[in-house]
């Protein structure tokens, strides 16, 4: 699931002004987190994707971006495993799956 709404609305206890907060400083960092991201990836910077990766993960997964999330999670463990081939590829669907929480909490 892209965007678990219900999920996130109950780990608020239903308060909307809270998941509008949390919403609105997700989008604040996370395009941030992926541009640094894909820099990293483009220098082949390890240490940088695993930090911003595993900060990236951790707010996905406080909004439940769920997809995101798990996108996230593979490039971290890419990376600590050394597996640079796969960096590209990965970070290709990480923006994928951004773009698609998006539009998911814009159509919500």
């Amino acid at each position: 699931m892209c965007f678990n709404k219900e999920k996130l609305f109950e780990r608020f206890g239903n308060d909307e002004e809270m998941v509008k907060i949390v919403l609105d400083s997700f989008f604040e960092e996370a395009p941030e987190l992926i541009e640094k991201l894909t820099n990293a990836v483009g220098q082949k910077n390890i240490e940088e994707i695993k930090l911003n990766s595993h900060a990236l993960k951790g707010s996905a997964a406080n909004v439940n971006a769920d997809l995101l999330r798990d996108e996230v999670l593979e490039l971290e463990t890419a990376a600590k495993e050394g597996l640079l081939d796969s960096f590209t590829v990965i970070i290709k669907k990480i923006n994928k799956e951004y773009s698609a929480f998006v539009e998911a909490v814009k159509h919500d």
